[in-house]
């Protein structure tokens, strides 16, 4: 009967200490513009991890880099994502020697992709991930689970330009000046009015082209290297000087 008590005992610890053990890698829902973007790769673990490798599906159209950047949880690894063709990108990471990967939650790898220009703004497109394997210091898979989320093509803002001045109102052929203009934001608010936010104040610096009486130009917008609206026409007009004939 004793031995009968301690062997449920046993059973019962043993249940206890592996339910505790969670190790999931996961691909969280990411929203981005068109053109490139990040996916972040997020394991947490309870297990030491020294290596990890799965398959990512991507949306038809969206390519991945096979260079694959680490963050500081990464000790000595090295991670590639080869491309196997149809859309998958096979992950893998190591070290040699073998070492576990620093802490037990966040960000492991962010893998560069690339959005077409063709794709919609607004649409989702779904993340796949299979056959995905976290390995221990013994070699064995423990996994307890993974997931990939879906990438949602960001709407770009609409954009105005207003409050277009120049720094100077008289002007010779081959002289500079700086033209300054606000953008602002136009949306709707919850109540369905029309609400528009002023951002900051840019600057461009242009020649007098010649003898004219306006000087036109265009103005983009960008965040970062990514053009976030269309050439907005303008011009700024100016005064012929006294001497020019």
């Amino acid at each position: 009967m004793k031995k009968l008590f301690l062997y449920i005992l046993f059973l019962l610890v043993s249940v206890a200490v592996g339910a505790q053990n969670s190790n999931t890698l996961s691909i969280p829902d990411v929203s981005t513009p068109l053109g490139q973007a990040q996916l972040p790769v997020v394991i947490s673990n309870t297990d030491e991890i020294v290596a990890v490798q799965f398959d990512l599906t991507l949306p038809n159209g969206i390519t991945a880099d096979e260079t694959v950047t680490l963050t500081n949880r990464a000790d000595g690894h090295t991670a590639t994502a080869r491309n196997m063709g149809n859309g998958i990108y096979r992950v893998v990471l190591f070290a040699q020697p073998t070492k576990p990967l620093l802490g037990q939650s966040g960000t492991v790898m962010n893998i560069p992709i690339t959005v077409p220009e063709n794709y919609e703004e607004g649409s989702v497109h779904e993340l796949v991930i299979t056959n995905a394997v976290l390995t221990d210091k013994t070699g064995a898979n423990v996994l307890t689970q993974s997931s990939a989320g879906s990438i949602t093509v960001s709407k770009l803002p609409d954009l105005t330009v207003k409050s277009i001045t120049a720094d100077k109102t008289t002007l010779n052929p081959g002289d500079h000046f700086t033209v300054s203009w606000q953008a602002c934001q136009r949306r709707l608010s919850r109540a369905g009015e029309k609400k528009e936010t002023i951002g900051k104040n840019w600057k461009e610096r242009k020649k007098m082209p010649g003898n004219h009486s306006n000087i036109c130009f265009t103005v983009d917008l960008y965040r970062g290297k990514q053009q976030i609206s269309s050439k907005f026409p303008s011009c700024v007009k100016t005064v012929p000087h006294d001497n020019i004939i």
